[in-house]
């Protein structure tokens, strides 16, 4: 193993460390119980925070303090932290994607941590190592940038289907906002389509060879970032609604359009679809 893979390789396990701790907490404690909405975030209507997204980003806190490890920090509930000395490491947190679900007691939610080898550079292909806990049956997926892609220390294998328009392909669907007619297209897809309510578990999902496609028109960053590894890590494609990679810089806030697909022939047969 390279000094870069031993880098990522690294990350990968603070991050399966971070997210096994959160699980433990929540787990131990009646999590349903602190769904109880606490704000609305500032300019998103639809953007709810509840005592559960700040429980679980204490724990993440308290955790690298813990341990001594110093990291430039991001999480929608606190912003930027500082923990420890000066780090060229920065980390995004997603305390919970999947506030509705979990809201409403339903347990499709998930933490997500991915970290970056660089303090400033928050770019895409700056990711180094990520991971996402699935509370509903306590799966943990996580990658490296050049280790692979990982559920519950097994590796991952993307679905091997090429045909999207087959009864047995799954595709998950997050649209706010695209052409009508297209909308009709993908509706009369005969594969299976759903939206379980959490874009990180989604993406999970692809990588693990749950499902064959995911399609979301805005998607928001603090949710990309391990789903990105993850999905690349397993084999599968991510790119923008005109088949371009993603070359973006991350942020608290903003949005962008994906298609996350198992291999390049049904990421074509997507990709066709959405152009009209």
């Amino acid at each position: 193993m390279n000094k870069y893979n031993s880098e990522a390789n690294y990350w990968k396990s603070i991050a399966e460390k971070v997210l096994l701790k959160v699980y433990e907490e929540v787990l131990n404690n009646d999590f349903f119980g602190s769904c109880s909405i606490i704000k609305k975030k500032e300019d998103q209507e639809n953007n709810i925070s509840t005592k559960l997204d700040r429980n679980i980003g204490d724990i993440i806190i308290n955790f690298f303090k813990k341990n001594k490890i110093n990291i430039n920090l991001y999480t929608e509930e606190f912003g930027n932290i500082k923990i420890g000395n000066d780090s060229y490491i920065t980390a995004f947190i997603d305390e919970l994607d999947g506030t509705s679900n979990a809201f409403h007691r339903i347990s499709l939610f998930t933490t997500s941590i991915v970290f970056f080898n660089d303090k400033y550079d928050l770019n895409t292909s700056k990711i180094i190592g990520a991971a996402t806990m699935e509370y509903n049956k306590g799966i943990l997926f996580s990658a490296g940038k050049g280790v692979g892609c990982f559920e519950n220390g097994s590796r991952c294998h993307i679905s091997s289907r090429k045909i999207i328009n087959d009864p047995k392909s799954l595709l998950l669907l997050d649209i706010y906002s695209e052409k009508p007619e297209n909308l009709c297209l993908l509706s009369k897809l005969k594969c299976f389509k759903r939206d379980y309510g959490s874009n990180t578990l989604h993406l999970a999902y692809l990588s693990s060879g749950k499902i064959e496609a995911f399609i979301n028109s805005k998607q928001k960053l603090n949710d990309l970032g391990a789903g990105i590894l993850l999905v690349e890590e397993a084999g599968g494609i991510i790119t923008d609604f005109n088949g371009k990679k993603l070359n973006l810089q991350f942020a608290l806030e903003g949005t962008t359009p994906i298609v996350a697909t198992c291999n390049k022939y049904i990421h074509k047969q997507v990709l066709s679809i959405l152009g009209g």
